[in-house]
């Protein structure tokens, strides 16, 4: 009920954001020209730019700095707000099949991809626990400041848990349902071409947040690039291409790639991924 053009409204931004016919930030499906090479983009809220125009996105900036526009070829995002990787297999084997692409890439991101894939095997089982998200939906459809209050009351609760900073024990204990999740993924290109891009969560890349979160929580063994380390992992046991984000951004403060109050990255934070996977692109 909300496909067709529209505007995404926060605190930190006024964006363009226009819904395709399948929900997603991303033009409807055509049939496919003669000769035409197809790209899909699957991820969460980074890879469908939440808080940057459609151009700014850092898939766009790849797709744009390759070339490929030139070579025939097109770019297809199929991303969404807390999609795992689980999802994004089920994305491809459902509306996927509209688009008739020719090869697949996963935006991983490390901030919450894990849980993710956690919550989703657990709906599958019908072990999750309900949503609770109405309060916030009233609150979002009556005040632009709602976006504010509501990110600002998630922060102050992630004052008391470090953000996606995981020991051994629970990378563990996650794990085998994003394996799980990137089987399931692998299956569903069916031959296509897969390759996976990992985004680092900010404690990964601004060394200063990752003195703070140890300084302020008590974590065993903490990991800090727990995640990307088994994902790259499993695509070298795959033969999945892999590609890490982290250093296009390392070195960098939170407060210039991040928006102040939403933790998404900001246009330039896309730039700076977009042009270093364009790089890295074979």
């Amino acid at each position: 009920d909300r496909h067709g053009p529209g505007r995404l409204v926060h605190y930190d931004y006024d964006v363009e954001w226009t819904v395709g016919a399948h929900g997603f930030r991303e033009r409807d499906p055509v049939p496919k020209r003669a000769g035409e090479r197809r790209a899909l983009l699957l991820g969460d809220s980074f890879a469908a730019g939440v808080g940057v125009e459609l151009g700014s996105r850092f898939g766009d900036v790849w797709f744009r700095e390759t070339g490929r526009a030139g070579r025939g070829e097109t770019l297809w995002t199929l991303a969404s707000s807390w999609c795992g990787t689980a999802q994004s297999a089920a994305i491809l084997r459902g509306v996927g099949r509209a688009y008739e692409v020719d090869e697949i890439v996963l935006a991983f991101y490390g901030g919450n991809d894990l849980e993710d894939n956690e919550g989703w095997r657990r709906k599958v089982a019908g072990t999750a626990a309900p949503p609770s998200g109405s309060f916030r939906i009233w609150l979002r459809e009556r005040s632009r400041l709602a976006t504010f209050v509501w990110v600002y009351g998630l922060r102050s609760f992630a004052s008391f848990r470090p953000p996606a900073i995981h020991s051994k024990e629970t990378l563990d204990e996650l794990w085998p349902d994003t394996d799980r999740a990137l089987g399931e993924l692998l299956e569903a290109a069916a031959g296509r071409p897969l390759r996976v891009w990992y985004l680092p969560n900010v404690s990964e890349w601004d060394d200063a947040l990752w003195e703070e979160v140890l300084a302020r929580h008590s974590i065993a063994d903490p990991v800090r690039t727990g995640a990307r380390d088994r994902l790259e992992d499993w695509c070298r046991a795959h033969g999945v291409p892999f590609a890490d984000a982290t250093p296009f951004l390392a070195g960098s403060r939170a407060q210039d790639l991040v928006f102040p109050v939403d933790p998404h990255w900001n246009a330039e934070g896309h730039r700076r991924v977009g042009e270093g996977l364009a790089r890295e692109s074979p």
